[in-house]
């Protein structure tokens, strides 16, 4: 996972810097490789949990992921479109709090499904205490597909608490 953090950190370093003479090319390897070491150790830290899949494989599944999600950001933008334009928009809006628990395991999993309600227009994540999330949804329609399929997709991609109790590993819902 370091060789992919430390590619992503010095393609966005390159991207943003636009100086690509050697000295600021090795500067920017060097502060791109200590961020991804930092990064590293951070994400393996976390106690009792391991990943159920490889590196490629999972970073291939986190592309597809990302793809995915951002069909979904498409869909729900032409949806809070329509509702902004329809004719009696306080008719037509039921917002409404969803409270739900999910099995994602560990903090990075639950941070992706938290950003991903929240950049899917039309939802807002308010509160995320371990397992336990507090989402907004402008209507009960979008509310009741909260979390759905992200929190399935993210549950093959990164797996859930029965994978660390199979595990005999100690689940924390913080």
């Amino acid at each position: 996972m370091f060789g992919l953090r430390f590619l992503l950190l010095f393609a966005t370093w390159c991207a943003f810097s636009g100086l690509f003479d050697p000295f600021h090319l090795t500067l920017g390897a060097l502060s791109s490789a200590w961020v991804a070491a930092v990064s590293n150790q951070i994400a393996l830290s976390q106690p009792g949990v391991s990943r159920p899949r490889g590196q490629v494989s999972l970073a291939l599944g986190l592309i597809g992921y990302i793809a995915w999600l951002l069909v979904q950001v498409m869909k729900a933008n032409i949806d809070v479109i329509k509702l902004s334009f329809a004719p009696r928009v306080q008719k037509v809006l039921s917002p409404v709090v969803v409270e739900f628990r999910t099995d994602l395991a560990d903090d990075f999993s639950r941070f992706l499904l938290a950003h991903s309600i929240t950049l899917t227009p039309g939802t807002v994540t308010i509160r995320v205490d371990g397992d336990r999330f507090i989402v907004h949804a402008l209507t009960e329609e979008m509310g009741a597909d909260v979390p759905g399929d992200m929190e399935r997709r993210l549950l093959a991609l990164f797996g859930g608490k029965e994978i660390l109790e199979e595990k005999g590993a100690e689940v924390h819902d913080d």
